[in-house]
């Protein structure tokens, strides 16, 4: 499925994607402390909305990386906490993710 897409991809001259293999992606564990680290900072695993099909490639995608409130809140949590967020100081004060359809033919 992933080369009918790239074919696709280049046929249209639509950019590139990265498929991920949904049944042998590997998902680190979600660092629990990371949901009551901040006030106003959420995992962005939490925040996003998605079908069940796709948990893993959403889980792999975020990590351990946050969502914020406010420029403030991320740079609390970047600065002052000095705590690392997916191997790097990773905050997002706005996030206009798209759900993400499993019966869609491309996951954005």
């Amino acid at each position: 499925m992933s080369a009918r897409c790239s074919q696709y991809l280049r046929t249209q001259r639509a950019g590139q994607a990265t498929f991920l293999p949904l049944d042998t992606i590997s998902v680190k564990p979600v660092n629990d402390k990371y949901r009551s680290f901040a006030k106003g900072a959420r995992l962005a695993v939490d925040v996003i909305q998605y079908e069940p099909a796709v948990e893993r490639a959403m889980q792999h995608a975020c990590g351990n990386a946050l969502v914020c409130d406010s420029m403030e809140v991320a740079k609390y949590v970047c600065w002052e906490k000095g705590q690392e967020v997916k191997g790097s100081y990773r905050s997002i004060t706005y996030c206009n993710i798209p759900y993400v359809d499993a019966d869609a033919g491309a996951y954005l």
